[in-house]
């Protein structure tokens, strides 16, 4: 799914729950958009770890009203400590498996060190790339039962209880092809201390109505029906990006490229540069109050427009040849004639039919029942 869609996804949901942090999993994003969905998404903060261009790329969000300490960064995973020094401390770990199944043993390795290094209630979260049972795929190849097995065995061996779900199982769709990568682990401890914690896979908007598509069967007009709602989503975004270009009069706007942080940065700069800080009256005097450079600039253009005007200097303007003869300003000036009203009607495409009087004056009036063509 382009980016786009899930950027649209995003907006909503933070409009919705107004979350004090987020974690966002295989995100590719640059420096420069990664900043611009902070400010989009209202959030103080954030933590990167980058991708490597084809897969990865993780970004957590939070606000200040919540304490971070010992953070860590590293290629598959951010870990962070949330009120570390109070009763009510614990770890949140935002992760990514590794997506080849040569390398899948690494992501376990990953988490059996991670548990080593913990003493506090944790919660790992995030695209684990793998499956624990054969009902968390549909379509495709059948998942290796070693790799499964693997995975259930790190989780068994370092007490982590999956925290099963609310809504679709499916969080990864290709295609005809579906599975649950996306999951939440927890340790004991921080399941006693948030007993009723859980996880709910739901969108919202555009992005609900696409799921329920994708959730149900898979035919030929459910995948038209997809294209049809992408394509609605997509275009939603194209409006956002063509906003900032009208407000930032920016005529090189390279579509399809979704960068709204450069037009956002344009149109405000320009802002700054269009506010006016000072002014200098008559008299040379330099004044900063608002009100009184709203009074200077109200007076310098009403003098400026109500100041008189000489005469035209009559050797110039004898000087100025005419361009309309005076065979043209008669026909000009002459009164309309039926067959001109009637040859601009049809002109435009209208039928009418026409009743007419003459007044005194001369002055021709129409009454017209019009039919506009199709």
């Amino acid at each position: 799914m382009r980016k786009s869609l899930a950027v649209c996804a995003l907006l909503e949901l933070q409009a919705w729950l107004k979350p004090d942090v987020l974690f966002l999993s295989e995100a590719h994003l640059c420096k420069v958009k990664e900043e611009s969905l902070k400010r989009r998404l209202l959030f103080d903060e954030m933590l990167v770890a980058g991708s490597d261009g084809r897969s990865g790329g993780l970004v957590f969000f939070w606000n200040n009203d919540i304490t971070v300490s010992s953070k860590e960064v590293e290629q598959n995973f951010i870990g962070i400590r949330i009120n570390e020094n109070s009763e009510a401390g614990w770890r949140f770990i935002g992760f990514y498996g590794e997506p080849s199944s040569d390398t899948k043993h690494l992501s376990w390795d990953y988490i059996r060190s991670l548990h080593a290094a913990i003493d506090l209630p944790w919660i790992m979260v995030g695209d684990f790339n793998e499956i624990r049972y054969s009902n968390e795929k549909e379509g495709g190849a059948s998942r290796s039962l070693r790799c499964m097995q693997a995975f259930r065995d790190v989780l068994n061996d370092r007490d982590l209880e999956d925290m099963g779900y609310e809504g679709d199982i499916f969080t990864w769709r290709r295609g005809k092809i579906r599975e649950r990568l996306d999951r939440a682990v927890c340790n004991p401890r921080w399941a006693d201390m948030f007993p009723i914690a859980g996880v709910v896979n739901e969108d919202f908007g555009l992005q609900a109505e696409l799921n329920r598509v994708m959730s149900g069967p898979l035919s030929d007009e459910a995948i038209s029906k997809q294209r049809d709602i992408q394509l609605k989503m997509e275009n939603l975004s194209e409006q956002e990006e063509l906003y900032w270009v009208q407000r930032g009069r920016v005529n090189w706007l390279q579509h399809g490229d979704q960068n709204t942080a450069f037009f956002h940065r344009f149109a405000s700069g320009r802002r700054k540069r269009n506010f006016i800080k000072y002014l200098k009256n008559d008299s040379g005097e330099v004044t900063e109050d608002q009100d009184q450079i709203m009074d200077l600039a109200s007076n310098y253009f009403q003098t400026l427009f109500t100041a008189e005007v000489q005469d035209p200097d009559p050797t110039v303007i004898n000087k100025v040849l005419p361009s309309v003869t005076t065979e043209m300003n008669g026909k000009l000036l002459a009164p309309y004639s039926r067959e001109e009203v009637k040859k601009a009607l049809f002109n435009i495409g209208v039928m009418g039919f026409m009743l007419s009087s003459i007044n005194d004056s001369g002055i021709l009036f129409e009454r017209i029942l019009l039919m506009r063509f199709s």
